[in-house]
């Protein structure tokens, strides 16, 4: 019974994919007026 219970979690594990990140913000301080928007690297 306890794996028929593990077999949707396994089933999301498996179906997951990479994914590529394209930039990111920052800031300091709850200062969110200030965030600084970072471009990632393109390989």
């Amino acid at each position: 019974m306890r794996s028929l219970a593990l077999m949707p979690a396994l089933a999301a594990m498996c179906s997951m994919q990479a994914q590529q990140i394209d930039g990111y913000r920052y800031w300091f301080d709850d200062n969110a007026a200030s965030a600084v928007t970072t471009a990632g690297a393109h390989r």
